[in-house]
C-alpha cells in the first residue's frame, strides 16, 4: 500500500520531531548546562555559569574531588550546587549517595524539598524517568542533617583550637 505524498512528509516530520527530542534528552543527560536550560527555561546563562557548570561535570565525573564556589551574593550558587546539581546526579547515578549540609539544617531541608519536588515534575521524569530520591520522613532527614551539621561544627572547634594554639605558641617564641 502507497502512502501520499503529504502522509510521508508527516511521518517524517514526526520522526524528526522525535529524534529532536532524543536528542534534547542525551544532552540533557550528559551536560549539566543543558539540563539547567531545560528544567529552569528562564535562565540566562553568564560566564560564571559557564564555568560552574564545567567545574560540576568536573565533579561528577570524579575528575575533581573537591570545588569550592566563591562568589558574591545572587550569582546562583545555590541553585547550581545545592539544588539543581543534586537532582541531575541523582538522574545520572540513581543508587548515589548525597548528604546536603548547610550551616543550619532548615536550609539543607529546604534544597532537598526542591530537589524532591523537581524529580516529580514531568520535565525531569523526561529526562531520567521515573528517579526517586530515598524514602524518608523529612523529621529523619532533619535529625541526620543535624547530626552532620554538628559534626562540621565540632571540626571546626578543633581545627580553631590548634589554631589557636600555634599561635600562643608563636607568642612564646619571641
Amino acid at each position: 500500500e502507497r502512502i501520499s505524498d503529504e502522509e510521508a512528509e508527516e511521518k517524517i516530520l514526526k520522526l524528526e520531531y522525535r529524534l529532536a527530542q532524543f536528542e534534547q534528552v542525551e544532552a540533557c543527560q550528559e551536560s549539566y548546562l543543558s539540563f539547567v536550560r531545560s528544567m529552569w527555561p528562564e535562565f540566562i546563562a553568564g560566564r560564571h555559569h559557564k564555568i560552574m557548570a564545567e567545574k560540576l561535570e568536573r565533579v561528577a565525573s570524579g575528575e575533581l574531588k573537591r570545588l569550592i564556589i566563591n562568589m558574591p551574593p545572587r550569582h546562583t550558587k545555590s541553585e547550581f550546587a545545592s539544588f539543581l546539581f543534586p537532582a541531575w546526579m541523582i538522574g545520572k547515578y540513581p543508587h548515589l549517595k548525597i548528604m546536603q549540609v548547610s550551616h543550619n539544617a532548615e536550609l539543607s531541608s529546604r534544597f532537598g524539598s526542591k530537589v524532591r519536588n523537581l524529580m516529580e515534575q514531568k520535565e525531569y521524569k523526561n529526562i531520567f524517568g521515573d528517579v526517586k530520591m530515598a524514602k524518608k520522613s523529612d523529621r529523619v532527614i532533619r535529625r541526620e542533617q543535624k547530626k552532620a551539621n554538628k559534626q562540621i561544627k565540632n571540626q571546626n572547634k578543633k581545627k580553631q583550637v590548634i589554631d589557636n594554639s600555634r599561635k600562643s605558641c608563636n607568642k612564646m617564641k619571641v
